[in-house]
């Protein structure tokens, strides 16, 4: 049986060309849009570590933090070892993400908690309340 879209290791990712957006493998190195067949690959910054998607078809690209010019490592003879690499990084910032996403949910769990006994404590202490 094939695992609901909430426990596929994918994100969705949108297209930087028509915007639409779709779910990518959090392993893949590139994706093909599905609405305007862009190829675009994954890099990482070398100098500042950003991961962002850039055109399969550029031999080069500027990193949209630090504005440095990047190599396109996919046309490189090196590419094999690199794109483990890439895919790795993905992984890891997948991971950060979730375990943020994590920690906000459990703070506004503890804080509509919070609200909820204060809300109890009012109506329990009140001095009109039925006890």
């Amino acid at each position: 049986m094939d695992k609901p879209m909430w426990l596929k290791r994918e994100a969705m990712t949108r297209c930087g060309h028509c915007g639409e957006r779709q779910p990518v493998a959090i392993a893949a190195v590139g994706y093909q849009c599905r609405a305007c067949a862009t190829d675009w690959r994954w890099a990482v910054c070398g100098n500042c570590e950003l991961v962002q998607v850039a055109r399969e078809e550029l031999e080069a690209f500027v990193c949209a933090r630090c504005h440095a010019v990047q190599v396109a490592w996919w046309k490189t003879r090196h590419s094999e070892s690199i794109a483990g690499m890439v895919s790795e990084r993905r992984r890891e910032d997948d991971a950060r993400r979730r375990r943020v996403r994590r920690a906000w949910v459990a703070v506004g769990g503890l804080l509509l908690g919070l609200a909820l006994l204060g809300l109890w404590l009012a109506f329990v202490g009140s001095p009109g309340a039925p006890g």
